[in-house]
């Protein structure tokens, strides 16, 4: 029997709205988090479609796990199936969670991610308030490097499904290079908890070799980090690994 297709929301609003909650119940939780990844973006004003909203969530020492049903106990609206987590539009008493799941349209996937995991920052800060609605995310001034170091592991990848996240990386790069230098901020490498400065310049080193043709993009890059950007070039050139992890 196939798998059940489960009705997934990419409107912005209802991701707002499920932000609004999740927010709401991991400040009841003493939880620090920060929003990440594609709704992140979409706050600062990307268009690119995304059906989920990522959160970094520092657990303190509770397993996600554990923290998931904590919100699903907390919330009518939350709900799992199987291992995910879901925001559902319309809760209901009489109907077993994960049956509503399967039952309602326009669920709000939610991505809940434990600081310090897969290489993300050990710590949700430092974060900016953004939209009407004052929704919390990681600084732009690092939420950049996120997608740095997602790229920088898997851009030589020949899978089509990863070409197709890398693409979406790049993209979404290229639009905060952009979303920053007309704002003027600099990348702050220094608060990006958890991997070394030298780490993460090797990850911007190979997106400079990669793009450097694209000299209005490099400007812009060079603009964002005045005084790394020498520390950078000087570093001896990255070798590129053919073990690209799948995402």
């Amino acid at each position: 029997m196939s798998p059940q297709i489960v009705s997934v929301s990419s409107s912005q609003e209802d991701h707002k709205c499920a932000a609004r909650a999740l927010s709401e119940q991991l400040d009841k939780l003493g939880c620090r988090y920060a929003f990440i990844g594609g709704f992140a973006w979409s706050l600062l004003g990307s268009v690119r479609p995304t059906e989920d909203i990522d959160v970094l969530i520092e657990t303190q020492g509770t397993d996600i796990s554990v923290l998931r049903e904590s919100l699903v106990e907390l919330n009518g609206h939350f709900a799992k199936l199987g291992f995910k987590l879901y925001y559902v539009q319309s809760p209901s008493e009489d109907v077993a969670r994960e049956e509503l799941v399967r039952r309602s349209r326009n669920n709000v996937l939610v991505e809940t991610l434990q600081a310090g995991m897969l290489g993300l920052p050990v710590a949700a800060e430092p974060t900016i308030m953004v939209g009407d609605h004052s929704i919390r995310i990681l600084h732009p001034c690092i939420l950049i490097l996120t997608k740095f170091k997602r790229w920088s592991v898997s851009h030589t990848s020949t899978r089509p499904k990863t070409i197709r996240k890398v693409a979406s990386d790049r993209n979404d790069i290229n639009f905060l290079i952009q979303w920053l230098a007309e704002r003027q901020i600099v990348i702050q490498f220094q608060l990006y908890q958890g991997k070394s400065k030298p780490e993460l310049l090797l990850m911007v080193r190979r997106f400079h070799d990669k793009y450097m043709e694209s000299t209005d993009l490099m400007g812009s890059l060079r603009s964002i980090m005045p005084d790394d950007w020498g520390t950078m070039l000087a570093l001896p050139a990255p070798e590129e690994s053919s073990d690209v992890p799948p995402l």
